[in-house]
């Protein structure tokens, strides 16, 4: 399949997922750009990778800890940078209002990863350590996802009756 550089994901409101990706097959100079979108709801992995963004949005957004209810991640924008191809992300949210049928959107500021050895108290730009690990871990379920690891039905109950 090549290499595979992930750029932005993202949930529409109908379901399924859309991915934009950039592919590199070997010998292949300049990648190619490629928006992959299904109707196909993702994993269950998929699904627990972004929920687990959810108290990491409150932390990078400065928000009460009890805001978390009726906050939905629906979006993350990937970033690279500089030879070592350090991750930045934007996370994108929507949280529902008591007081309204639409719901509140934002993103959070991209952040981008520490270096080895670099304190993340010394730049709030960065993302911690923990933030870092459940992006890594969101990147591996979209890899998942455009392989075909899709939520897969039960289609026979496993009690006999």
């Amino acid at each position: 399949m090549g290499k595979i550089t992930i750029k932005k994901m993202s949930v529409p409101s109908k379901g399924g997922v859309t991915v934009s990706f950039e592919r590199t097959m070997p010998g292949q100079e300049v990648p190619d750009a490629i928006t992959y979108q299904s109707e196909a709801e993702p994993s269950e992995g998929f699904t627990d990778a972004l929920a687990a963004l959810v108290p990491e949005v409150i932390v990078i957004a400065e928000l009460p800890d009890n805001q978390k209810k009726g906050m939905k991640i629906v979006g993350v924008t990937f970033s690279y940078s500089g030879e070592s191809h350090k991750m930045g992300a934007a996370i994108s949210v929507t949280k529902l209002l008591a007081g309204s049928d639409s719901p509140l959107s934002f993103t959070t500021p991209c952040k981008v990863s520490i270096n080895a050895g670099e304190d993340v108290q010394q730049d709030k730009g960065k993302l911690t350590k923990d933030q870092e690990k459940k992006l890594n871990k969101l990147l591996k379920e979209i890899e998942k996802y455009i392989d075909g690891g899709k939520l897969q039905v039960n289609m026979f109950d496993k009690k006999e009756k």
